[in-house]
């Protein structure tokens, strides 16, 4: 996801005009600059309402409530940042709160404001001191009056930080927003804890993950006569399990599953969606039974294994319609075959850009490497995807798989982007290729398809 920042300002009284301005120190440039190179980034006017235009205008995707000044001094920057801050929350668009913005999240969500003590002055403002953050001790710069002692009544905000002086918070997080007491951007040089705080957070929200996972998986047997082929066993956990644990080691932690068979037994810490035409529809219609999204979407067949650095190389690809294909395919296809061209595909390109797939071929000349049945779609990229979708018949959506959605992209001119990796992933498309799969784990320690 290419970050695109919409940053708040403060209004001042400029001097011998009767006017107010719009302004925000120098610091924040120079704090963009170093930390977030690759980032496009604009400042807020304080427009009341009218903002949200702007930044829908600008096609923002991540908003920064700046610092500067207590609420209550400037009514205008209060209604446009509480109305940005309403907007961003419902949309779903990753909120970082800066001191100030710190502050106006908590009395957003029912928090009440107090300023400090004497003590508590001298020891906050314009001062450096500890913080306590995720069991480490740091320290930051301090520029408040106000002081928060007291979580808020919302189950959603979670304390990330307290100073290690008086127990006061020093920042909040939950699922839609990051808010810290400090000042990165008044720092002499962007530290690098902070900035990966940042960015893990904003790319926690800015990416998601979807398992679709609705189909039986009958070339199983009797393994899913009672139960989904996402739970079945390999290496002693289900499949499910190591495609959650991938994802969330990459820093994917919003996870939908996509249910059908078996709906009932597939519960636990992700969000669902549910197919409930999953004997009668395929792998594409089992995805837009999700709701679409404001950033990137990580898919992943529920029938494979894969190490966490592919969905990490994945998640960083700047492109719309994203797939990982493996070049040491076939040793994996040997292991599983008799004759690895009874099941292979096509798979053709030029340097990193997709020509054809999915097509039966009885030469290796036309395979080049498999897909793996991981992908990701931009915002723009889904909207592609779905749009290409909803052009065909009923009976056309119901049955298309994700391989012959591929090909007709590319039919249309959609331009598909490759990651290509090698090994460290698995597929389970039938019980023998557990066996087979475990016997190799078990008897060879270096085996260049071990995800583990």
């Amino acid at each position: 996801m290419s970050y695109r920042f919409g940053i708040s300002m403060r209004v001042t009284q400029a001097s011998n005009y009767e006017e107010a301005r719009d302004t925000i120190a120098r610091d924040w440039s120079d704090y963009m600059l170093s930390a977030y190179p690759d980032a496009l980034w604009m400042f807020i006017p304080n427009i009341g309402k009218k903002a949200i235009d702007y930044f829908k205008q600008w096609d923002l995707n991540v908003l920064w409530l700046s610092g500067g000044d207590n609420l209550g001094v400037n009514a205008e920057r209060d209604l446009t940042e509480m109305e940005l801050l309403k907007y961003a929350l419902t949309n779903n668009i990753p909120v970082i709160g800066i001191c100030r913005g710190l502050q106006m999240i908590h009395t957003y969500y029912g928090g009440v404001l107090k300023r400090g003590n004497a003590d508590f002055v001298n020891h906050h403002r314009a001062k450096r001191h500890q913080i306590k953050i995720s069991n480490e001790i740091k320290e930051v710069n301090s520029y408040h009056d106000n002081i928060i002692k007291e979580i808020t009544n919302s189950s959603e905000l979670k304390v990330l930080a307290r100073c290690v002086s008086d127990d006061s918070v020093e920042a909040y997080i939950s699922d839609r927003l990051l808010a810290i007491m400090w000042h990165p951007e008044r720092e002499i040089q962007a530290n690098e804890w902070n900035t990966v705080l940042i960015k893990n957070f904003i790319n926690s929200m800015s990416n998601r993950g979807i398992i679709l996972a609705a189909g039986r998986g009958s070339r199983m047997g009797n393994e899913t006569a009672i139960k989904p082929k996402c739970l079945t066993q390999l290496a002693g956990k289900p499949l499910l399990n190591w495609q959650l644990d991938s994802l969330k080691s990459a820093g994917i932690k919003n996870i939908t599953v996509v249910r059908g068979y078996r709906a009932d037994m597939l519960t636990g810490d992700f969000e669902v969606a549910n197919n409930d035409r999953w004997g009668e529809t395929n792998m594409v219609a089992s995805l837009f039974c999700a709701p679409a999204f404001n950033g990137s979407t990580i898919i992943s067949y529920s029938d494979i294994v894969y190490d966490s650095e592919h969905i990490e190389r994945l998640a960083a690809a700047p492109y719309d319609i994203t797939i990982t294909a493996d070049k040491k395919w076939k040793s994996l296809w040997s292991l599983r075959f008799d004759n690895p061209l009874d099941d292979a595909e096509s798979f053709i390109y030029e340097g990193d850009k997709l020509l054809e797939i999915g097509k039966k071929t009885d030469t290796f000349g036309k395979i080049k490497a498999q897909y793996m049945g991981l992908l990701k779609l931009s915002k723009k990229g889904w909207q592609q995807m779905y749009d290409l979708y909803r052009s065909l018949s009923e009976e056309k959506r119901d049955k298309i798989d994700m391989t012959s959605m591929l090909s007709a992209l590319l039919e249309r001119g959609v331009t598909i982007n490759i990651v290509f990796i090698e090994g460290k992933w698995c597929e389970v498309d039938s019980y023998e290729d557990v066996l087979k799969y475990e016997k190799e784990m078990n008897t060879n320690n270096n085996w260049e398809h071990d995800w583990r």
